[in-house]
C-alpha cells in the first residue's frame, strides 16, 4: 500500500503532491507544481486528480505577522469596515475590490503508482467556486470555495456554500457544475446547478442544492409523485445555516439548527434537539450506523448538549 500527501505552502494550497510506500516507507514519487488547490485533490482508482494555478500566484499567507490564525475571532470594535467597492483583507485593510475575470486553471490527472502525468487540461472554472478570495477576506472567509468530487468516469467541480445569512438568488442563478471524464479530460456537461453548499455524490446522482442530477448528463432525476403517480423533479431538502450535508444510499443528514436527516426516496424527516454538528462534515453514516462526533463547543452558537453520539437503525 502506498499513502499520498502534499506539500503545504498556503492556507489550502500546496506546490506538490507525493507518495511513499507504507511498508518501507521508500518515497515513490513527487509532482512539483505551481499552485495545487487542496480541496481539489481527489483519489479515484489508480489516478489522483486535482486543479492548479499555473498562473500570478494567489496563495496566501496561512498566519498573519503575530503568528495568530486569521479570523480566528470577530473583529475588533474599532476594526475598519469596507464600504462600496471596497473589502477588508486577512490584513484588516480596507482594500478595493478587484473584479472577477475568468477563472482559467488546469486540471491533471497522475498515475497513482507512478505519479506520471495521465493528461492535462486547460478549463474554466468561473461560477463553480473562488480560487483563493475566500480566504483572503473576512465577509468570504472559508466559503464558495472551490471543490472537487469523483465517482467512476466522473470528474466533478463545483462549490462549498454557506447558508448562515441565506442565499442572494442573483449568486445562485450563477452557480455552475463542470463535469469532466476522468479517462481523458474531455468536457462531459456544464451547468448552472443553483447549489445551496457543497454538491453530494449520491448512488449514481449529484445532489445539488435541493435538486438530484444524473451525474453523466447533469440533467434533472424524476421520481413519481406519492399522491399522482406522475413524474416529478426528485427532491430533497437537505440543510441550512452553515453545516456541511453528508450521506449514505438511503439518508441526507444536515444541519438544520440541530442534527437532522431525511430519507432520499420517501423524502421524510426529522430533527434531535439539543445537539448541534460542526460547519464541515462531522456527521458520518459509515458501518451501518451514524456517528456525530462533537464539534460544537468552540462556536459562538449556544447549544446545551455538547457531546458526541450515535445513531443505529431501530431494531438493531
Amino acid at each position: 500500500g502506498k499513502v499520498l500527501g502534499a506539500d503545504n505552502i498556503g492556507l489550502r494550497f500546496s506546490d506538490a503532491l507525493f507518495a511513499f510506500d507504507l511498508a518501507s516507507g521508500k518515497q515513490l514519487w513527487v509532482h512539483r507544481g505551481k499552485e495545487i488547490r487542496d480541496t481539489t485533490i481527489v483519489v479515484n482508482g489508480p489516478r489522483v486528480f486535482f486543479a492548479e494555478n499555473r498562473g500570478p500566484a494567489t496563495v496566501l499567507p496561512a498566519r498573519s505577522p503575530d503568528g495568530g490564525m486569521f479570523w480566528h475571532g470577530p473583529p475588533a470594535k474599532n476594526a475598519p469596515k469596507a464600504g462600496p467597492g471596497t473589502t477588508v483583507d486577512r490584513l484588516g485593510r480596507v482594500v478595493n475590490k478587484v473584479p472577477a475575470g475568468p477563472l482559467l486553471r488546469t486540471v491533471l490527472a497522475l498515475e497513482a503508482a507512478t505519479g506520471k502525468p495521465a493528461w492535462e487540461k486547460h478549463v474554466n472554472l468561473t461560477d463553480c467556486g473562488v480560487w483563493g478570495a475566500s480566504a483572503s477576506t473576512r465577509e468570504a472567509a472559508g466559503f464558495r470555495e472551490l471543490q472537487a468530487l469523483c465517482q467512476g468516469d466522473v470528474l466533478l467541480f463545483a462549490a462549498e456554500f454557506n447558508q448562515h445569512d441565506g442565499a442572494n438568488p442573483e449568486d445562485t442563478a450563477r452557480r455552475r457544475t463542470l463535469a469532466l471524464s476522468t479517462r481523458d479530460g474531455s468536457p462531459l456537461w456544464s451547468k448552472i446547478v443553483g447549489n445551496l453548499n457543497r454538491p453530494i455524490i449520491l448512488r449514481d446522482a449529484l445532489l445539488a442544492g435541493n435538486v438530484l442530477r444524473d451525474l453523466r448528463t447533469g440533467e434533472p432525476l424524476q421520481k413519481p409523485d406519492r399522491k399522482t403517480g406522475k413524474p416529478v423533479p426528485w427532491t430533497i431538502l437537505n440543510g441550512g445555516s452553515c453545516g456541511t450535508p453528508s450521506a449514505c444510499d438511503s439518508m441526507v443528514f444536515y444541519r438544520k439548527g440541530s442534527t437532522a436527516w431525511r430519507g432520499i426516496d420517501d423524502g421524510a424527516g426529522t430533527q434531535f434537539l439539543g445537539i448541534r454538528p460542526g460547519c464541515f462534515i462531522n456527521i458520518l453514516p459509515v458501518g451501518g450506523v451514524v456517528v456525530q462526533p462533537e464539534a460544537s463547543s468552540g462556536c459562538t452558537c449556544n447549544y446545551s448538549i455538547q457531546c458526541t453520539i450515535a445513531f443505529s437503525p431501530v431494531g438493531r
